[in-house]
């Protein structure tokens, strides 16, 4: 009987923290949804390979609007990496794209017009 009662308390208690992770997993989807400004005639995809999430994050950008969801691609038009700390800055208008990835803070591969295109397209 005891066995039982710890395993359902062990059950919980990683349920709780399984549910945790995956909130913190969406953390990143709505600032970018709630700042996107589509560009006439402008579709890509970008992978952000982000410091310490298990997936990236996808971003789908069009004229008719936005799709962000975690998942690996196997040929977006840009693949970034970046930390959190970095991707904080840029979301709090404290730095750019662009200055992120001149100063080395983001990594990318790619089209890099369209990667110069991310400063235009999220209006933090």
């Amino acid at each position: 009987k005891k066995q039982k009662e710890d395993i359902e308390e062990l059950k919980g208690l990683f349920s709780e923290l399984l549910k945790e992770e995956k909130g913190n997993e969406d953390e990143y989807i709505p600032l970018f949804t709630g700042a996107y400004i589509p560009e006439k005639g402008f579709e890509a995809v970008y992978e952000f390979i982000i410091e310490g999430k298990d997936v990236p994050l996808v971003i789908e950008a069009g004229e008719d609007g936005i799709r962000c969801r975690y998942e690996k691609m196997d040929e977006p038009d840009v693949l970034a990496k970046i930390s959190k700390s970095t991707l904080k800055d840029i979301t709090e208008k404290r730095q750019t794209f662009q200055k992120a990835f001149m100063t080395g803070d983001m990594t990318a591969k790619g089209n890099f017009r369209t990667l110069q295109m991310l400063d235009r397209i999220f209006e933090f």
